[in-house]
């Protein structure tokens, strides 16, 4: 059951942080004019691995032990990032 628990909130989180990010696109475009989407949530063992794409430059950004974090500090962490 341990495994299960852990995809499930592994799963909640990528699909919230989608939904964030979808969104922070939409308003960016519209508060400061950045274009950009966002292109995967990948975990491995212990990272996350966040890809996006703004003004036509891709960009990955890593988050290890992303386990020990909530969505929206998943999310907080890529904003401040």
């Amino acid at each position: 059951m341990k495994g299960s628990n852990q995809y499930d909130r592994n799963h909640q989180s990528q699909q919230l942080l989608k939904a964030l990010h979808y969104r922070w696109y939409d308003n960016s475009k519209i508060d400061y004019d950045v274009n950009g989407y966002f292109v995967s949530a990948e975990t491995t063992e212990n990272n996350l691995y966040i890809t996006w794409v703004e003004e036509e430059e891709e960009h990955t950004m890593r988050i290890g032990y992303y386990k020990d974090f909530t969505a929206e500090q998943l999310y907080n962490i890529w904003m401040e990032g």
